[in-house]
Formats: C-alpha cells, structure tokens, sequence
C-alpha cells in the first residue's frame, strides 16, 4: 500500500485527509430514520409487539437490552443498523440486533453504500460536535437534517472495511484491558467491604451496649417539592437518586433562594446520615433501595426531596456519627434491609419502622474513635490503589478515542498487514 499524501477537506476541525478520501454528506449513502413516540397505550411490558427502545436508557455496550414492547409504531430499525442518541447523552450509539420500533429520542442509520462499523467509529467521535450543534429550551436534541447533512469523511468501501476491521481488533484489546483494571477496582471495593465487616464482627463480640436505632436517632423524613418549583440555580435539593455508593452526587435540581427558608425542616447539617427509602431490588446493587450517604461540610444545608429521610443522632447516647454510619454500611445492615424491602419486579420501598428496626452496638467513644482511625486507615490505602487504576483506565480510554480518531480521518495509515479485509461483523 502507497503512503498516503494529503488533501484539505474544507472542514476546520477535520483537517488534512488522504487525496484519494472524499467528504461529503452522510443522508446521500445512508438512510437516516429518525424516531417518533407511539401512543403510550400502545407500548407495554407484556411482551406484545415489537421490541420498543424509547432513548438511550436501554443502550448496552454494543447492543440494546430494551425492556418494552409496542403493538404499534410508524419508525422501524432493524438488524444491523447504527442507532445515535439525539437527545439526552447526545451521540451515544449501539448497533441493532434485531428488529426494533424507535421513540424520538433515537435516530436510525442504515448504511447502503458505506461500511456500518466504520460510520459507527467515525459517529463515535462526534459527541462533543452533537451537543455544539444541539437546540431546544426543555431538553437539547439534534435534528434529521443535522444528521443527514453530517459531513464524513468517506475512503474506498474496502479501505471502510480494513479500517473497521483495524479498529475492531484494537479496541477489544484496550478494551480488554480496561476490563482487567475494572476488575481490580471492584475487588478492592470489595476488600474494603469485607475488611468493613471483619471489624464490626470482632467488635460485637466484646460489646454489651446495644440499642434500637429508633432509639438513637432523630428522624425527618425528605420534603415532596412540587416539580414548577424546580430551576437550573439556586439552592440545592438532593433527590434519592443523588444518593450513590455512599456519597451524595453533585445537585442538579435548584430551587430559588428566596423561598429556602419555608423548608429549612429538611435542611441537611454536617454529620447527619441520609438514606433512601426508594429504588431498586437488591440485585442491582448502585441503585438498590437504601442507598446511604454521610453529609459532609459542601452538603450542608442542601435541602432533601422526598422518598428519604435525614438519620440525625440523638447526642444523649453518645454515638459518633461517623461510627453509626460505617455500623450502617456494613453487610449485615444491608441484608435486613433488603429483608424488608417490598415492591415490584423494578421497584422496591422501605418503611421508616423497618429501618429503624436494628440493634447497632455502642461501644466507648474511644472505642468508636478507634475503629472509625482503622477502618479509614484501610480505606486511604485503598483510595490510593484505586486513583492509580482510575488513572490507568482514563490513559486508555483517551488513548482509545485517539486511535478511533486517527483511522477514521486519515492520520493514520492502515497498513494489509494490521488487519484482513474481510466484512466485519457488527453484532
């Protein structure tokens, strides 16, 4: 293969690309399908109809794992086609596995002239482009005509399928990798876990001090704001679903500050615990229901939304508040929990009496003090384990995205060698 010599393609952010590569406008070699909502009457959980995928929410990896069906919808996929994020998360993509209807959160491209994998790489570049170009007041979305007047860089079919079959390969090495490192993260996770319950184990068996919780703690329950109060400033309000793996997520819902007052009830302090009494059944363990968190100084005084409640200590016990929650996040907690959770097969709830309903040890505040110095000690160790893997796994996903980038614009040179020129097989 000759080495390439370069051409301008008239497209600032592209740059060079290969004299014999062209750039034009993706609608003229692929169909792009853009996606339109059913009548909620017509989609169901039931297994009626066609596979039904509303947005992104139900994109896999690589494929979609949909959880709705619908009996009736004018936009079809079907096996084989890109599918492209166009609101939320704009420019995520998955490839359809089979045939499927399309809500208008999704946009499907078939490619008729072009290698799909390859356009698949090349779209994976784009979201910074999607959300520069995205419009709306409610939500941001890119349009068909956004779509179909994207301009590709397009080499020869077979040079399409060299390249896809190139990057096929490397990224399931890097991708390979990344998995390893991931393994690795979640092992120590769960070091820190079982290391979380080696201590409390031991601990109990010298303790006579137990207590109910509803004893030692203070309750409120989150107040049930009306949506019209919500804005994109202000002052913070933590919903459940901002409660993860033990940390509060940074607030994305506001509410004017000229009304904050009203609800200081639900005001959080520095020290309190919060936990959710909404979310789901135990096997998915980051959104399970009863989630807990620790507020810490940045936290206080957010306000707290409705389906969890503030666990706020009752200082006559003289409980460390740190102590309760590390006794919280232990094993054993979580197993009466989910003994008590009831719900539906996505959804499941926690009664406030049930919560409360657990014997925690007191042991002596320099006991509490001591096991509170163990357990971070461990932890520090840990955290600093796991920020070299993190920073391991973000090397290769930017390396990752620069080698997608490179072969699909044409930096690159994919040689014979590197790869066979064979169709790739997209799902």
């Amino acid at each position: 293969m000759e080495k390439y010599t370069y051409k301008s393609s008239d497209i600032e952010w592209l740059g060079e690309i290969p004299e014999h590569w062209k750039v034009d406008r993706l609608k003229f070699y692929d169909k792009i399908i853009m996606g339109q909502s059913p009548k909620s009457s017509y989609v169901n959980q039931d297994g009626e109809g066609t596979p039904f995928l509303q947005g992104n929410t139900e994109f896999g990896k690589l494929n979609p794992i949909h959880k709705n069906w619908c009996t009736s919808g004018p936009k079809l996929a079907i096996k084989g086609d890109l599918l492209l994020s166009v609101r939320a998360s704009l420019g995520d993509l998955n490839i359809s596995d089979k045939k499927y209807i399309i809500g208008r959160g999704l946009c499907a491209i078939r490619s008729w002239q072009n290698n799909d994998k390859f356009i698949y790489y090349y779209l994976s570049i784009l979201s910074e482009y999607f959300s520069s170009i995205a419009t709306g007041t409610t939500f941001f979305a890119i349009k068909t005509r956004d779509v179909e007047n994207l301009k590709t860089p397009l080499p020869p079919k077979q040079e399409q399928i060299a390249i896809a079959n190139y990057l096929d390969q490397a990224c399931e090495r890097i991708d390979r990798i990344i998995a390893i490192k991931e393994e690795q993260l979640n092992k120590l996770d769960k070091s820190l876990q079982l290391k979380l319950n080696e201590i409390f184990y031991e601990l109990e068996k010298t303790v006579v001090n137990y207590k109910k919780m509803k004893v030692v703690v203070n309750t409120t329950k989150g107040f049930a704001f009306k949506s019209a109060l919500f804005e994109d400033k202000g002052h913070p309000i933590v919903k459940a679903s901002d409660i993860k793996n033990g940390s509060i997520n940074k607030s994305k819902t506001f509410i004017n500050d000229s009304v904050v007052e009203k609800f200081n009830q639900v005001a959080l302090l520095e020290n309190d615990i919060v936990i959710s009494t909404v979310g789901s059944q135990a096997r998915v363990e980051n959104s399970a229901v009863g989630q807990l968190a620790y507020v810490n100084k940045s936290f206080e005084g957010a306000l707290l939304n409705q389906n969890t409640v503030i666990l706020r200590i009752n200082y006559y016990f003289k409980v460390i508040p740190m102590f309760l929650y590390l006794q919280l996040k232990t094993s054993k907690y979580r197993e009466h929990l989910d003994q008590y959770a009831r719900g539906t097969a996505n959804q499941a709830s926690l009664m406030l009496v049930d919560i409360l309903n657990y014997k925690i040890c007191i042991p002596t505040e320099d006991k509490q003090e001591l096991t509170i110095a163990n357990i971070n000690s461990y932890s520090e160790k840990l955290m600093e384990s796991k920020k070299k893997i993190k920073l391991q796994i973000k090397t290769l996903k930017a390396y990752r995205k620069s080698l997608i980038h490179e072969c699909v614009t044409g930096k690159k040179q994919v040689t014979e060698k590197e790869t066979k020129t064979k169709q790739t097989v997209t799902t």
